[in-house]
């Protein structure tokens, strides 16, 4: 299988490179425009799941694309989308710089496929785009990582905020809880973000769902933006949580702020939260 693909990429490079000098602008643009379509799939597989990339697959012109879509959202193997691929490329004997756009096609849907991070699938595609289009093809880059990563905390942001957890029956549990958010609102900033540190992000995410509303803000501003990103994405994935679940996550937290205290690594503020006014 490695060297069919070997045969297709060295094929396609080879093409590129005959065709580089007679290339008009345009031609060499859809290089780029090919590599950020691969992009915006990784971007939809990643976020929505495989099925979703099949109803991708019909606003792009590329019917060699939708083909390799279509495999990929069908659950197909990696071998056996592997050859197909391959196969269509040779019947196909695309031509100078449709020959790359092909293989960035296979490439970005194969790495799809393999669950290659949004990372290195960048830079791979990059390498297949001649250097004098690189710097555009960075450009391109940047600009689509702003629209989709602020596009991407929206609407995490909004399903997050349409999830309420459930009414908790346990009564220990109930307890646990208040005790927790009295802690939380009597912690300085400084503090949340040690406490913080210590916890695995799901714990968090977990804890962040059972919490009262401002104790959820509070945690929540006291995180990086990539980091609150994360925990929303955990807890609309996660929504509805099971009751033992959210015990075992609670406690862990409350275990952690009593091991801080005991070394004396929080400083609490407790006269900056008038805890009378918060009704349990």
């Amino acid at each position: 299988m490695e060297k069919m693909l070997d045969d297709v990429r060295r094929d396609a490079i080879a093409k590129l490179k005959e065709a580089e000098e007679t290339a008009s602008k345009k031609e060499q643009k859809l290089l780029v425009e090919a590599a950020m379509d691969v992009m915006t799939l990784h971007y939809v597989a990643c976020g929505e799941g495989m099925h979703a990339l099949e109803e991708k697959a019909k606003i792009m012109e590329s019917e060699f694309l939708k083909t390799l879509i279509v495999l990929a959202a069908n659950g197909m193997d990696f071998e056996s989308a592997a050859e197909i691929a391959t196969n269509e490329y040779w019947m196909e004997a695309p031509d100078g710089t449709e020959a790359m756009i092909d293989y960035i096609y296979i490439r970005g849907v194969l790495g799809i496929l393999e669950g290659e991070s949004e990372q290195v699938l960048t830079e791979i595609l990059q390498t297949l785009i001649p250097k004098n289009r690189r710097l555009e093809y960075r450009v391109q880059v940047d600009k689509w990582e702003k629209v989709i990563k602020t596009q991407h905390r929206k609407e995490i942001s909004d399903k997050f905020a349409r999830i309420h957890p459930p009414v908790f029956q346990n009564t220990d549990l109930l307890h646990h809880i208040s005790v927790l958010e009295k802690e939380i609102l009597i912690l300085t900033d400084k503090s949340m973000k040690r406490v913080m540190r210590e916890m695995e992000e799901r714990d968090l995410a977990v804890c962040v769902y059972a919490l009262w509303e401002k104790v959820q803000r509070k945690i929540l501003d006291n995180l990086g933006t990539r980091v609150v990103t994360k925990i929303m994405e955990i807890v609309v994935s996660l929504a509805p949580v099971s009751e033992e679940e959210v015990s075992d996550s609670i406690t862990k937290m409350l275990s952690v702020i009593e091991v801080l205290q005991r070394r004396g690594a929080l400083q609490e503020l407790y006269e900056s939260y008038d805890i009378k006014n918060y009704d349990i």
